[in-house]
């Protein structure tokens, strides 16, 4: 519907020009994907620009976590942050530089080279207690949702104790392809701490490869070579 809308252009993550970027104070949840969609499904309770995100925004199967400190403390973490499906902007639009080149891109659907080996949203949880940002450190006891899909070869993001799919359904995963059709991927086990980190390439097989048949980010990338 979003690309009929406009012109055949990919719904991107997040809208936004430079100078600002991904993480800009003024970029905010009425700029990324779940605003954007829920134009069309209106399931998001909004309160100014924290939206409680409801129905297709989480699945029931989610981890059940809390948060630790404030008014909160002792209750699941709220709407804002139990969002549990990863959007693929790194290659389907949106901010896709650096922070300090602000740098935005769209695309057409046109452009895609085989929508039903694309990743448009793929299941997703961020584990991180803090070992990785420090900023996480002692506010939920499970981790919290993520909106975005960080493509596999993004190793600052995408190993299996910061953001990776979770596995909530018998080791599997809900992956929206571009297309519009749905699977339930098998992928590495999340490893959240104090468990122990796999190292290598043990995690990126599947739609989590890294390369195949030395393609970068198979199943994220838009353009040709595709598997």
């Amino acid at each position: 519907m979003y690309e009929s809308d406009y012109n055949s252009y990919i719904m991107p993550g997040v809208v936004g020009e430079a100078p600002y970027h991904l993480w800009s104070p003024q970029i905010t949840m009425k700029h990324t994907w779940p605003a954007l969609v829920d134009r069309y499904v209106k399931m998001v309770n909004r309160n100014s620009d924290t939206f409680d995100l409801r129905g297709i925004y989480t699945c029931p199967s989610r981890i059940y976590s809390q948060h630790k400190t404030g008014s909160r403390a002792g209750k699941e973490i709220s709407g804002d942050i139990r969002r549990c499906y990863g959007y693929n902007q790194w290659y389907l639009g949106g901010f896709v530089g650096s922070t300090a080149s602000g740098y935005w891109k769209y695309h057409k659907a046109s452009e895609i080279a085989k929508a039903s080996k694309t990743v448009r949203l793929i299941e997703m949880w961020n584990f991180d207690d803090g070992s990785v940002n420090s900023a996480m450190a002692g506010l939920y006891t499970k981790g919290r949702g993520t909106m975005y899909a960080y493509p596999p070869t993004n190793a600052s993001y995408t190993v299996p104790w910061y953001c990776w799919p979770p596995g909530w359904h018998g080791g599997l995963s809900g992956v929206c392809w571009a297309d519009g059709h749905v699977t339930m991927e098998s992928t590495y086990p999340p490893t959240p701490p104090p468990m122990e980190h796999p190292t290598g390439n043990a995690p990126y097989y599947g739609v989590m490869s890294k390369t195949l048949n030395g393609i970068s980010d198979p199943f994220f990338r838009i353009a040709n070579p595709k598997p």
